[in-house]
Parts: C-alpha cells; sequence; structure tokens
C-alpha cells in the first residue's frame, strides 16, 4: 500500500465517513480531532527528519508554530491544550499559567488555524474548527506524500489481508459444511482432523 493509500484509507475516508454522518445527537469531531492531531504530530515529525533535523520538543514547536503561522507560545498554548489533551483526555484542556486561564471552543464556524479569544482579562478561549484542521493536516501531506510514511521508529504497517476463523465454514467429522462460522476454522477441534506437514 502506497503511502497516498494509506493516508486516504486509514484517514482522510474515515474523517469523511464522520463527517457526513453527523446529526444533531452525533459528531464524530472529537475523534477527527484526536485524529487530526496525532497525524498533525506525524507531519512535524517527518518534515524534521527529512530535513535532517532532530525532532527535538524545540524544533517541533518552532516548525508547527511556522506551519500554522502563529507565534512559538501561542503554538505552545495550542499544542498543550489540543494535542495533549486530546490525546491524554480525549478533549482539549482547560489550564491556568501566569494567572491567565485558558479554555477551548471547537465549532464548524472556526477556521482551521488555532484563533486566540481574550474573553475576560484573565480568560483566553483558544478556538479550533476540527473538521477544517483534519483537512488541514490531510492537505499537508497530500503535498507531500512520501512524509506520511518518514519515521525511523515508527514506520507504518503494511496491512492485508489475513483470513480469521469466522471467515470459514465449520465442517462436521463427515466433512458435511454447517451454516454459520465456526471458533476451530475449518478443521474442528474434537475431530482430531488436522493438514498434512
Amino acid at each position: 500500500m502506497t503511502p497516498e493509500q494509506k493516508l486516504e484509507n486509514w484517514f482522510i475516508k474515515p474523517i469523511d465517513q464522520l463527517k457526513s454522518s453527523r446529526t444533531s445527537d452525533s459528531d464524530g469531531a472529537f475523534l477527527a480531532l484526536c485524529g487530526a492531531v496525532a497525524l498533525y504530530e506525524r507531519y512535524i515529525v517527518a518534515s524534521l527528519k527529512s530535513a535532517d533535523t532532530k525532532a527535538s520538543p524545540d524544533a517541533m514547536q518552532t516548525f508547527g508554530a511556522n506551519d500554522l503561522g502563529i507565534t512559538k507560545d501561542l503554538f505552545n498554548i495550542f499544542w498543550g491544550m489540543y494535542r495533549h489533551g486530546a490525546n491524554h483526555a480525549f478533549q482539549p484542556k482547560q489550564f491556568t499559567s501566569n494567572e491567565t486561564r485558558y479554555g477551548w471552543e471547537i465549532s464548524g464556524d472556526f477556521t482551521s488555524i488555532p484563533e486566540f479569544e481574550q474573553r475576560e482579562s484573565d480568560l483566553v478561549i483558544v478556538k479550533l474548527n476540527p473538521w477544517a484542521f483534519a483537512e488541514l493536516v490531510a492537505q499537508r501531506f497530500r503535498d507531500n506524500p512520501s512524509l506520511f510514511d518518514v519515521s525511523n521508529t515508527n514506520k507504518l504497517a503494511e496491512v492485508s489481508y489475513i483470513p480469521t476463523t469466522s471467515d470459514f465454514p465449520v465442517i462436521k467429522e463427515d466433512s458435511t459444511i454447517l451454516d454459520g462460522p465456526g471458533p476451530t476454522g475449518i478443521f474442528p477441534a474434537s475431530s482430531g482432523n488436522q493438514p498434512e506437514a
């Protein structure tokens, strides 16, 4: 499977399916957000590695800030809130730093780039459209698909179909095929029938 196929099948199609199946009772925005921040981190690390730059926290913060067109300080707030929150608590996190409270809002009305709104003298809301952010991340890889598979330690898997026992019919000892799958595949455990070695 090519990097383009992995991106399409593992990220773009599932996100599109989540987005198209939204209802007033169900919204996959948190799933889209979790996938997007994880994939964005992969993009940052792959971009740095392809430039022969160590993916240190400082290099990652600098790259992310430049890529999103925000300051490094704002990127660190965004990344701590959205990436760490989504990956560790399944939602962005709220926190206080230097007597300023930071909260979050997600909406389809916001943009793909984090926006920072001063709501009160000591309160900043970091707004993001998770669907647009997911599309921004996907576009980064579409523009350079080879980055999707760049990693020294976390190469993406090669995925192929491997039949499981539930894919085979149950066969009785007299070779009669029964309806439905069996837990032992095509050779019933009680029969002693085994393929020749």
